[in-house]
């Protein structure tokens, strides 16, 4: 129903900070106060794309007090230490001279440092049982726009966020595939932090034409399904894991498996089932690398692609 929808609108726009709170807070009670050689403070890295709309300050406010909240409960005491990473120098600098253990970050800047990144487990957001995306590309149903070549010159509005975080490199990819410029060459873009403001745009034909998840787009038709009858689909993404948590290499595999193990137990702790309430999260999957098989598809397709037809 509709107060459903509300409800899931809700966590699909906050789900981006609340999982990474939720993830700081279990990382952060994982490591007992009389740590050993082998068990030290644990020292997480974010990606600043993760915090879309977010105050670093406020970010890291949030991720202290549900760290601490945690650790009263668990009775651990450990001072979280995080990074806020602001693009890929910083992300690699801090990888290469090993100042963090594990990084949150959008699966396109993890595919740029991957060399520094552990190759066995990726930890995703599990939603509903999905860890993974659809882009969908949608158009008035009334448009005039029926195939990808119509959409030159076109408005064109992205939604911004972690989960969107492959959606350019895909509508890249089939445009160049199809003889067409890059997006930004071939179409007038946009990108907007909100769903709401990236879609309802093109239902009241404002704007020509957007890229949002399948997510977004069925909670959008569950609050009005005018908006399911109004729009079109123009293309489809395959499916996609587009962020998540990956450990360095030099982590020893005696801590990496307690981190696995506590997030696996999340839903035990009265701490972490309040914090999955309130910001309305998923729960975390601890999976074989092979889970990015797709997402490493589509970015070496892009990578050379854009080699051969540089913009």
């Amino acid at each position: 129903g509709r107060s459903r929808s509300k409800r899931y609108l809700g966590r699909v726009l906050t789900k981006g900070l609340a999982g990474l709170l939720l993830l700081a807070g279990v990382l952060f009670s994982s490591i007992p106060a009389q740590a050993t050689t082998d068990d030290r403070q644990f020292r997480l890295g974010f990606s600043a794309r993760i915090f879309t709309g977010v105050n670093d300050n406020d970010a890291l406010a949030a991720i202290k007090v549900w760290a601490e909240t945690i650790n009263r409960e668990q009775k651990f005491s450990v001072e979280p230490t995080s990074l806020i990473l602001r693009g890929e120098e910083e992300i690699r600098q801090a990888l290469s001279q090993q100042k963090i253990d594990a990084l949150t970050l959008p699966l396109d800047e993890y595919w740029r440092v991957r060399e520094f990144l552990d190759q066995q487990v990726f930890i995703c957001s599990n939603y509903d049982g999905n860890i993974s995306q659809e882009y969908v590309l949608l158009v008035h149903g009334e448009s005039d726009i029926h195939q990808l070549q119509d959409l030159d010159g076109r408005k064109l509005n992205f939604m911004e966020g972690p989960q969107m975080s492959l959606a350019q490199i895909w509508l890249d990819t089939i445009l160049i595939q199809s003889g067409m410029p890059a997006v930004e060459q071939f179409c007038r873009v946009s990108y907007l932090p909100h769903l709401a403001k990236t879609l309802l745009p093109v239902f009241f034909r404002q704007c020509d034409a957007c890229v949002v998840t399948r997510e977004g787009f069925k909670i959008m038709n569950e609050l009005n399904p005018q908006i399911g009858r109004g729009l079109r689909i123009l293309a489809t993404s395959p499916k996609l894991v587009a962020s998540g948590f990956a450990f360095t290499k030099n982590v020893n595999s005696p801590l990496r498996g307690k981190i696995i193990k506590q997030l696996t137990q999340i839903t035990h702790s009265p701490a972490g089932a309040q914090v999955m309430k309130l910001f309305k999260s998923g729960s975390f999957k601890a999976e074989p690398i092979a889970c990015l098989d797709s997402a490493f598809e589509l970015l070496t397709t892009h990578e050379h692609l854009l080699d051969k037809n540089p913009p």
